[in-house]
């Protein structure tokens, strides 16, 4: 929604009685059997900024891409794949994972 939308749609609800629209309103108590739930994700600087170039590229939210892709490479058509593992690059971790043991080798 662009600015000017957004005006007139606050305009519109400011100086509008909506109560008629609100009486014809339904509850929705359906509930969703797969909601979102919401993470924190550390990823490399360089790897985030390549993700947000190519998300507004396509004119997407970074967010929408990551967790399209994120989706793409763990559920098949049917529901969760387990044979379809995301393999990365773990060797900055791995680095890191021989450093510490190598410093508390002697502890």
């Amino acid at each position: 929604m662009n600015p000017k939308e957004l005006e007139a749609l606050r305009n519109y609800y400011d100086n509008n009685d909506t109560t008629k629209e609100l009486e014809l309103a339904e509850l929705d108590t359906t509930v969703d059997s797969n909601p979102m739930i919401g993470i924190t994700v550390r990823l490399p600087a360089n790897v985030l900024n390549a993700a947000r170039a190519r998300a507004a590229g396509e004119n997407r939210k970074v967010t929408a891409l990551l967790r399209e892709w994120i989706e793409q490479a763990t559920v098949g058509p049917v529901g969760p794949n387990v044979n379809n593992v995301v393999h990365g690059d773990f060797s900055r971790q791995r680095r890191r994972s021989r450093t510490f043991s190598s410093r508390t080798a002697g502890m």
